[in-house]
């Protein structure tokens, strides 16, 4: 298969797994990359079977820069009954790689993550599911195995997420999340947030607003209704988030960082 096209598609007759190589030549010369890439079924809907019917793609890596520093986090993603899954996130640091590997059950729920500086178990956190997997606990531990605190989040019928509570290793709660003005029933995208404090007392709130389901921007503003942050996304003709710019304020400064996103489609 050949095109001129600045972007070509092709569409394989059979679902599978293939090794793909793309070749690009032009006045300058010729340059190739070869993957591994696994070809699902369309949906009976056409397209893919998600909200908005974005691309198979998945982020790949990012960039952040912010106040003259460079942070870059590589993706790594597995297929758990044949769905790919995210596996590993790695960010890399002045003092080694830091990685947290995600760990998924035998019906697909994620189960574990672990998290390891340099090699070196740094904390981890399990996962239970209850009420048909409309409740679930997640469990954190330090290197030793002691448990440092706990969340229980929880889902509506269509499997949206509603509440997180989060709670110290004793069992006090300190804070709580309300996520609520769904943008569909089709996933969980909700355009107002709101979290408070162990004695019901607000202390943020961010409104969402979203671009063919992917997050377009937030402004987030404290318990006194003072705005102290912002994000602004750039979304592409494909429907892929491209930049992200994310502004924080405080004490009367502003500090703003910027985030590029690679995906495998890319």
């Amino acid at each position: 298969f050949s095109s001129t096209d600045e972007n070509p598609t092709f569409t394989f007759d059979t679902a599978g797994d293939y090794q793909v190589k793309l070749v690009a030549t032009n006045s300058a010369g010729t340059h190739q990359i070869t993957k591994q890439i696994t070809v699902t079924a369309a949906s009976t809907g056409g397209g893919n079977s998600n909200p908005c019917n974005l691309p198979e793609c998945y982020v790949q890596s990012t960039s952040t820069v912010s106040s003259g520093l460079t942070t870059t986090i590589t993706y790594g993603y597995t297929l758990v009954n044949g769905k790919k899954m995210i596996s590993s996130i790695t960010t890399s640091t002045g003092f080694g790689d830091v990685v947290t590997s995600i760990e998924y059950d035998a019906q697909g729920r994620r189960s574990k993550d672990e998290t390891k500086l340099g090699g070196s178990l740094q904390n981890y956190i399990e996962y239970e599911y209850s009420n048909g997997d409309q409740t679930v606990r997640a469990n954190s531990y330090d290197a030793g195995g002691n448990l440092t605190g706990y969340t229980i989040s929880e889902y509506d019928a269509n499997m949206r997420l509603n509440r997180t509570d989060n709670y110290t290793s004793a069992g006090a709660l300190t804070s709580y999340t309300i996520f609520s003005n769904f943008l569909n029933i089709d996933g969980s995208f909700p355009q107002l947030v709101e979290t408070y404090n162990a004695n019901n007392a607000i202390t943020q709130t961010d409104v969402h607003t979203y671009q063919d389901c992917q997050l377009k921007s937030t402004v987030s503003k404290d318990g006194n209704d003072t705005v102290i942050g912002e994000i602004n996304n750039t979304i592409d003709a494909n429907k892929l988030l491209r930049t992200s710019v994310a502004t924080i304020y405080t004490q009367g400064f502003s500090i703003t960082s910027t985030t590029e996103y690679v995906y495998d489609c890319d």
